[in-house]
């Protein structure tokens, strides 16, 4: 397996992708690109035997602190929380409940630790799809406050589990 920039790729190679998520697959065969040359989003595929499996999208954002979970493990002050926020993360169809969802977090969170040796960052962040939710609260993600399918995972964490 082997992860690419979709500015690196042929991107008459994605019309084949289907995720069974029409947003989603609309995102990549018509806007992923162009975000990603425009500097809204970074967009990277995961390919295995030359077929795209996979992509996810990172860019930044930030939180309200009054999103956050009071209760969570670390304290936060009381202006905005900057995050990476994970925008995308599909899986094809045909190859979902094969590891490659667990692989393509994996890689963001290698892309998100590498960025984050330059840049503040506090949480990451998931707006995850109703299908999605229970794949991020596996990972560790915790539900922010006022919206059921938005998720956080403190930075802190993804260190630790790495030690």
């Amino acid at each position: 397996m082997i992860l690419k920039s979709i500015s690196n790729y042929n991107e008459n190679n994605l019309k084949e992708f289907t995720s069974g998520n029409i947003d989603l697959d609309r995102f990549l065969k018509k806007y992923a690109l162009e975000n990603d040359l425009n500097g809204y989003g970074k967009t990277f595929l995961l390919i295995d035997e030359n077929e795209v499996v996979g992509f996810f999208t990172l860019c930044s954002a930030s939180i309200k602190f009054e999103e956050y979970p009071l209760n969570s493990s670390i304290s936060i002050p009381k202006y905005p929380i900057p995050c990476i926020r994970i925008a995308r993360l599909a899986v094809r169809k045909d190859k979902q409940g094969c590891g490659y969802g667990k692989e393509l977090l994996k890689q963001a969170f290698i892309k998100i630790l590498s960025v984050s040796l330059t840049i503040g960052i506090k949480l990451i962040v998931v707006d995850a799809k109703e299908t999605s939710a229970a794949f991020f609260e596996k990972y560790g993600f915790a539900r922010l406050i006022n919206d059921k399918l938005s998720y956080f995972l403190p930075l802190d964490t993804l260190k630790e589990a790495i030690k």
